[in-house]
């Protein structure tokens, strides 16, 4: 499997997993490769792509259960991103001050010889 082609199949399944249809315009931009080279190169992951395509009649009408669920789920999926971006911060800092800690008591060695 070329490259290319794995970051198709990973873009697909991370569209898929945030409940975005996959397209060829947005796996393009999602894998940042070029529209004409996914053409000619990979016809087969074009009509992987297409396969992903709901005709418009068969679209059922979403009951207010399945709505409000697929909502909270949204709002989960932002608060888990955002608090993951939380940590990552706060183990910056932690890091940051642990240097100065170690710079400060270096500093303190240093003055007491």
């Amino acid at each position: 499997m070329s490259e290319i082609e794995e970051k198709v199949s990973a873009t697909i399944e991370y569209l898929i997993g945030e409940n975005i249809t996959p397209s060829i315009s947005k796996v393009c931009k999602y894998a940042e490769i070029s529209r004409a080279n996914l053409y000619t190169t990979y016809p087969h992951l074009i009509n992987q792509i297409k396969s992903f395509r709901v005709k418009k009649d068969s679209v059922k009408p979403k009951n207010s259960e399945a709505t409000s669920l697929v909502e909270e789920n949204k709002k989960l999926k932002f608060q888990l991103k955002v608090l993951g971006y939380t940590c990552i911060e706060l183990r910056h800092a932690l890091d940051r001050e642990k240097d100065k800690s170690q710079q400060l008591t270096f500093r303190l060695e240093k003055l007491k010889k």
